[in-house]
């Protein structure tokens, strides 16, 4: 089975069969792409390029201190052509947990894209991931007993700006957030901060396998040829950090030695694709084995991420010989995926 992008919360049912021939059933939810936007406000947002913002937090040039605005009196829960309130993914996770009650799902996955589109600094971004993920940590306990993140692509900022080294600062503060809300810990901590991918077993029988597939994409950002805007920011927010605490658990999560003092992208140069690593953190590599070891013990295996390997509107998602190595491991294993 492959989960990729989609926009809406569903609930699955499966059935793996073990090679003994008994047959697994399990059943879990989905939930993808919540886009918060923290600055919502549809009586006087800007309604441009899919958001609902204030104003003060609309331009890009600037970065204002970080506030969630209050629940709207008019389309509280969000409007069309415009990312969602917090208010929404409350609503949304408080319905799941109802429906739990009888449909009692194994776990949750959860594929990624937490921020709304656009956000102007890198601080916005930062404080939204933090304050969703401390949400879905806290919601998600009455819906199922664990769940499985995936890195989306708008979880990097600016969008697409993934790293080809593994390790890099931004992912070592996202896999943070998740240690330190007890979504992820030991090996696949260490993995999901290295390059956002891991794998867990939920049940007998069956692995689930997350993959960062933004890596993968053509629409990588050239940071260091893409020309640059400097961001204000105003002194609050250069003087802000996330959280403090002696007992980090890594070594990128205590942002309070960073410098909320950035450039931003203005315009859009992807990293070619002959010029990438072959197979970024290692990634496809251990991939495989994963699956040789699910193999070799009887389970069955669920492939999860975000970006999608497909077509879009006449152009690959992934960079050819990423997509060809994708291709080539989902074929050698398709006894075993789902």
């Amino acid at each position: 089975m492959f989960i990729w992008q989609l926009v809406a919360v569903l609930a699955v049912r499966g059935a793996a069969k073990s090679f003994s021939g008994l047959e697994t059933s399990y059943r879990f939810a989905q939930l993808t792409d919540v886009h918060i936007e923290p600055f919502y406000n549809p009586e006087r947002g800007h309604l441009k390029g899919g958001v609902c913002r204030v104003p003060e937090a609309f331009n890009k040039s600037s970065c204002v201190p970080f506030k969630v605005e209050p629940e709207a009196a008019t389309y509280p829960l969000g409007r069309l052509n415009c990312d969602p309130p917090f208010a929404l993914l409350r609503s949304v996770l408080e319905h799941m947990a109802h429906v739990a009650e009888t449909e009692k799902p194994d776990f949750v996955m959860f594929t990624g894209d937490i921020p709304s589109h656009q956000l102007s600094c890198q601080f916005h971004q930062a404080r939204t991931i933090e304050m969703v993920i401390e949400m879905m940590a806290e919601k998600l306990k009455k819906v199922a007993p664990t769940w499985f993140p995936a890195m989306g692509n708008n979880d990097y900022f600016p969008n697409y700006n993934v790293s080809m080294e593994p390790n890099s600062p931004w992912q070592q503060f996202v896999a943070s957030i998740y240690a330190r809300e007890g979504v992820l810990s030991g090996e696949q901590l260490k993995t999901f901060a290295a390059g956002g991918y891991y794998s867990a077993s939920p049940r007998p029988g069956l692995k689930v396998i997350v993959l960062n597939t933004v890596v993968w994409s053509q629409k990588v950002l050239d940071w260091n040829a893409a020309p640059k805007k400097h961001v204000h920011h105003h002194q609050d927010v250069s003087e802000a950090n996330l959280y403090h605490g002696p007992d980090a658990p890594l070594d990128g999560s205590d942002t309070s030695g960073w410098v909320w003092d950035e450039d931003v992208a203005s315009k859009k140069i992807f990293v070619d694709c002959d010029a990438r690593p072959a197979d970024p953190y290692g990634q496809l590599a251990w991939a495989r084995q994963e699956l040789l070891e699910a193999r070799s013990s009887g389970q069955r295996v669920i492939v999860a991420g975000h970006v999608p390997p497909g077509n879009k509107v006449g152009s690959n998602n992934f960079c050819q010989q990423h997509l060809d190595d994708f291709k080539r491991l989902t074929q050698d294993f398709a006894d075993i995926i789902e």
